[in-house]
């Protein structure tokens, strides 16, 4: 399992971590602010690729605002939190 810190703002920005080859990869956003629409956008774009090579991801810890906005855009179902 591969543990990897990010932020929002370095999500909002489209940088999102790479997946890794397989097996399990846990981000953890920190720092200030909340989940935006291209933030989330960047964390299903990791999800995709991460999927497509064999690996899982899930989100730890991820605040309050997140599990709210992944069902209000229907990605809860793809986006595993922990």
């Amino acid at each position: 399992m591969e543990r990897v810190r990010t932020t929002w703002a370095e999500l909002a920005r489209g940088t999102p971590p790479a997946p890794p080859p397989s097996g399990r990869l846990v981000v953890e956003v920190t720092g200030p602010g909340a989940p935006d629409l291209r933030a989330l956008d960047a964390l299903a774009r990791l999800v995709l690729a991460a999927r497509r090579g064999g690996a899982d991801v899930r989100v730890h810890d991820p605040g309050g605002g997140l599990a709210p906005l992944l069902a209000l855009t229907g990605l809860d179902d793809a986006v595993r939190l922990s």
